[in-house]
């Protein structure tokens, strides 16, 4: 922000998607968007081919119309996580952004998720992630930043939530990223996009 008033004003604004301590659970607002309201954009968000998604389209159409804010938006961007409501409820979004690394784990953009997570599990909101990442990145550089190391604990963190959680498989479910989206131990609920895929590496092997 540019001001101190809208510091303020952004403060307020996310502290209202939060309980007043870790013993309550999150307020709900009182709904103003239809429930049953529909976005027809949302047939054609996911391009053909490999251009990336645009995640925040996606963030903005299905939660509540102007609830999404977006947190850390210009850091480790390959990992895209907000604040937003859905039929008043608050919740976390997670996603990633193509446009970054392929949408791929750094260990920055791992330790982000783990962060969000922490927040969820900790205030009692709700999680729904979006998938499409290719796993998390490789190479002489990430394995020096320990991305791997990261990205397990992105992993861990997943398993150790107890809030409820929804995953939407919109593409890209590669590998230990398939594995990511959701703990299947306990019960979720995961929905497919029909452009989601996802299965063991190597792809045509799984």
């Amino acid at each position: 922000v540019d001001t101190e008033e809208e510091a303020v004003a952004l403060l307020r604004r996310v502290l209202g998607y939060l309980p007043s301590n870790v013993w309550q659970l999150p307020p709900r607002a009182e709904p103003t968007d239809d429930p049953g309201r529909t976005d027809p954009s949302l047939r054609s968000l996911v391009p053909r081919g490999p251009r990336p998604v645009d995640t925040r389209r996606l963030f903005a159409s299905v939660a509540d119309t102007g609830s999404v804010t977006e947190i850390a938006a210009n850091h480790a961007r390959a990992a895209v996580g907000a604040l937003a409501r859905l039929d008043g409820w608050p919740v976390v979004l997670l996603g990633t952004d193509g446009r970054f690394d392929g949408g791929g784990l750094s260990a920055e953009a791992a330790d982000k998720i783990v962060r969000l997570i922490d927040l969820a599990d900790t205030f009692h909101l709700p999680v729904v992630a979006f998938m499409d990442h290719p796993g998390m990145l490789i190479g002489l550089q990430a394995e020096r930043a320990g991305a791997l190391r990261a990205g397990c604990r992105a992993l861990s963190a997943v398993y150790e939530a107890s809030v409820p959680w929804a995953s939407v498989i919109v593409r890209r479910a590669y590998g230990a990223a398939g594995a990511s989206h959701r703990n299947p131990s306990r019960h979720t609920f995961r929905v497919a996009w029909p452009s989601g895929e996802w299965g063991s590496l190597p792809l045509r092997g799984g």
